[in-house]
């Protein structure tokens, strides 16, 4: 993970881009969004967050551009994105990624970009806490929601989990 971290330090998130698709069979068109994926859109690029692993990791990986979901690209349906910047961002400013909160279980493989949950810190004062555990895909939650989930994890039968920060901290 150190190496993705390290990758995004000099790199600016723009935005927050779900992406779905169009049902238009209720009249009106409306979006569904794939909770699966979700993408902080980067100065260059993006930081695609997915949940793997029967919904018990998420897969952080660098990627130029948003992908159509096989399951939406095989049906009939319409792909669209759409933005969570005004929910989880406020301003409308670049902001950039200065440390991150992450746990790791048995089943997480950090060097290959899968940890169980993580935690986002952009300067000058946004956090985004990302679940891959929620029933509809990943959860993105705001100042907070780690701390929450820390809690609610050790007093639960969840297997057993670490904690890392980064960057490292001294000491």
């Amino acid at each position: 993970m150190t190496r993705t971290f390290a990758s995004l330090a000099d790199r600016e998130v723009t935005g927050i881009v779900a992406p779905g698709s169009l049902d238009r069979d209720a009249g009106h068109p409306r979006f569904a969004p794939w909770g699966l994926t979700v993408y902080f859109a980067l100065d260059v690029g993006f930081l695609r967050l997915e949940s793997t692993g029967g919904r018990g990791q998420l897969a952080l990986e660098l990627v130029p551009e948003v992908a159509v979901p096989t399951e939406i690209e095989t049906e009939d349906d319409e792909f669209a994105v759409t933005h969570y910047d005004h929910l989880l961002l406020g301003e409308d400013e670049p902001r950039r990624l200065v440390r991150v909160r992450y746990a790791t279980n048995p089943e997480s493989d950090p060097e290959r970009g899968t940890v169980r949950c993580a935690e986002f810190v952009l300067a000058p004062r946004t956090v985004i806490f990302a679940d891959p555990m929620w029933t509809f895909g990943v959860r993105l939650s705001g100042e907070g929601a780690y701390d929450r989930w820390l809690a609610e994890v050790r007093e639960s039968p969840e297997p057993p989990f670490l904690e890392h920060v980064w960057p490292e901290l001294p000491g």
